[in-house]
C-alpha cells in the first residue's frame, strides 16, 4: 500500500529497500542544507528523512531524532528524539554519540 506521497509502507530492507531508505536520505540532505542549487526546507526535509528512518536507514533515525531536538523541521521535543533513537539499538555508535546530546 502507498500512501498519498508515493511511498510504500512495509517495505522489506533488501536491497531496493536500503536503495529507497539511501536514496530519500539523501534527498532529504538535500532539503535540509540546500545541495546542488535545492532550495532549503526543513519541513519537508524532516518528512523524507522519516520515511528513510521508517524503512530503517540509521543515518535517517539519527538526523531525525538531531531535528526533533533542536526543532528544524518540526515540534521540538527532546522526549520525542530519544523515543524515536532508543527504539532502535542498532544504529551503531552515532546512536550513543546523539543519546549523549540528549541527556
Amino acid at each position: 500500500m502507498r500512501d498519498e506521497a508515493g511511498f510504500g509502507e512495509g517495505l522489506v530492507m533488501g536491497d531496493q529497500g536500503k536503495a529507497l531508505a539511501e536514496g530519500l536520505y539523501w534527498m532529504a540532505e538535500k532539503l535540509m542544507w540546500g545541495y546542488e542549487d535545492t532550495d532549503i526546507n526543513p519541513v519537508e526535509a524532516f518528512r523524507v528523512y522519516k520515511r528513510a528512518a521508517d524503512l530503517g536507514f540509521s543515518d535517517a533515525l539519527i538526523r531525525v531524532g538531531e531535528l526533533q531536538e533542536h526543532g528544524k523541521g518540526t515540534e521540538q521535543s527532546a522526549a520525542e528524539a530519544l523515543a524515536g533513537l532508543s527504539v532502535f539499538p542498532c544504529a551503531g555508535g552515532g546512536l550513543n554519540i546523539t543519546l549523549q546530546w540528549l541527556l
